[in-house]
C-alpha cells in the first residue's frame, strides 16, 4: 500500500521541476519484494520514468494475485461473447451503445482514477537502494527495485508489447535487452 506522502511528493516534484518523463512503457507492476510466479497476477498499467521519480499508474483496482488473473480471463471471455453476439445479432450493438454511453460520461477521469488507485505507486529515485534485473524464460523480464521502506517489481507483459512490434519484443526477450536503458538509469541513482 502506498502512502499519500509519495503522491504529494510526486505532485510537488512535477509542479516545481517542469521535468518531462524520460520513458513510458506498458508493464505489470506491484509493491512486492520479488517477482511472482506468474507475472499476469499483477495489475497491468503504465510505468513512467522521470529524472527523479518512477511511477506506476493503473486503472485496475483488484489486488495482485490469482483472483486478478482469473478476473482478466473472465473479462476477456465476456468481451468475446459480447462481440460474437454483435456478429450474430447486429442490433445488439446499438443496444449496447445506448446502455454504455451514458456511463462513460458519468465516470471520473482516468487520470483521477489512476492517481487515487491503491495499485498505483510513486517512488522517489533518491530512495533507491538496489536494482536487480531478472529473467524468467517462460514469462520474460522483470525489474526489482528496493528502497529503504518498500520494494516493487516491474514485469514484462509480452502480450501487450507484441501489439507494438512482434519482432522487437521477441528480440529484446531473447537478448536480455528489455528496457536496459531504464535499468542502467535506475542503477546510476543508487
Amino acid at each position: 500500500m502506498r502512502s499519500q506522502d509519495d503522491l504529494v511528493s510526486f505532485l510537488r516534484y512535477i509542479s516545481t521541476s517542469g521535468h518531462k518523463s524520460i520513458k513510458k512503457f506498458s508493464a505489470r507492476a506491484a509493491l512486492l519484494a520479488k517477482p511472482p510466479n506468474f507475472f499476469r497476477t499483477l495489475p497491468l498499467g503504465s510505468v513512467v520514468v522521470y529524472p527523479d521519480f518512477i511511477i506506476f499508474l493503473t486503472l485496475n483496482t483488484n489486488s495482485p494475485g490469482y483472483s486478478l488473473l482469473f478476473k482478466e480471463v473472465f473479462d476477456k471471455v465476456n468481451a468475446f461473447k459480447t462481440v460474437t453476439g454483435w456478429v450474430t445479432e447486429p442490433s445488439s450493438l446499438v443496444d449496447f451503445l445506448f446502455e454504455k454511453l451514458p456511463e462513460a460520461f458519468e465516470r471520473k477521469s482516468d487520470v483521477e482514477k489512476m492517481f487515487s488507485n491503491p495499485n498505483s505507486f510513486f517512488v522517489s529515485l533518491e530512495s533507491v537502494k538496489s536494482v536487480v534485473a531478472n529473467f524468467n524464460f517462460s514469462q520474460g523480464h522483470s525489474i526489482t527495485v528496493k528502497t529503504a521502506t518498500k520494494s516493487f517489481v516491474v514485469c514484462q507483459d509480452a502480450l501487450v508489447e507484441q501489439r507494438e512490434n512482434y519482432f522487437e519484443s521477441m528480440w529484446k526477450m531473447l537478448t536480455g535487452q528489455w528496457h536496459s536503458d531504464i535499468i542502467n538509469f535506475l542503477k546510476s541513482k543508487i
